[in-house]
């Protein structure tokens, strides 16, 4: 499994939005800009997302 939270901390200054933006940061945001809200809604429901993660699963 990928390790996305720090793929980027070995880079020099990397918590500048320069270099977040270098690396494709904000990608998703702008694909997601670019949809129409159906195709947004469909894209969220082909990832299978569910709820705000594994707590909100327990809860009846």
């Amino acid at each position: 499994m990928e390790k996305i939270l720090l793929n980027r901390v070995h880079l020099e200054n990397s918590r500048s939005i320069d270099v977040y933006l270098a690396h494709e940061g904000y990608a998703g945001l702008k694909k997601a800009l670019s949809m129409t809200p159906q195709q947004v809604i469909d894209e969220v429901k082909r990832s299978n997302l569910r709820g705000r993660g594994e707590r909100d699963s327990l809860r009846p």
